[in-house]
């Protein structure tokens, strides 16, 4: 079953979004930090729609971690997640384009919305003629 890899330092909040996808219906693996991630991603590239990733972690950033994918699968859609919302659209706003991010703290409903509607979109581009 295809998962979204779910990336975030902090070990609660990161149990938070992936049971909080699993129990809204979006099944999820969790990774705390950018090297797990792409541990994960290498080695289950196959099972992984959609990459849900934090910006600020150490060691490897998310967007670092999204370049990282990038190479391995570029088609690969990634939303990110930022508790600096406005800083990071005025520091990365060119890097950001095009992907949905995610403002810090969010509601269960708010999550499952932004990754729901990512997930429709892969649907809906897979359909897409030519």
């Amino acid at each position: 079953m295809k998962k979204v890899l779910v990336v975030d330092d902090d070990p609660e909040l990161l149990q938070y979004i992936t049971n909080t996808l699993t129990r809204g219906g979006v099944p999820a693996v969790g990774a705390n930090s950018g090297v797990e991630a792409l541990t994960i991603f290498q080695q289950r590239k196959r099972d992984i729609r959609l990459l849900l990733t934090d910006i600020v972690m150490p060691q490897t950033t998310g967007m670092e971690l999204a370049r990282a994918i990038e190479k391995l699968d570029a088609k690969l859609p990634v939303v990110f997640m930022t508790g600096y919302k406005t800083d990071h659209l005025e520091q990365f706003g060119h890097a950001l384009e095009g992907h949905a991010v995610l403002g810090k703290p969010f509601t269960p409903a708010e999550l499952l919305s932004i990754v729901k509607d990512a997930l429709a979109k892969i649907e809906k581009a897979k359909h897409a003629p030519g």
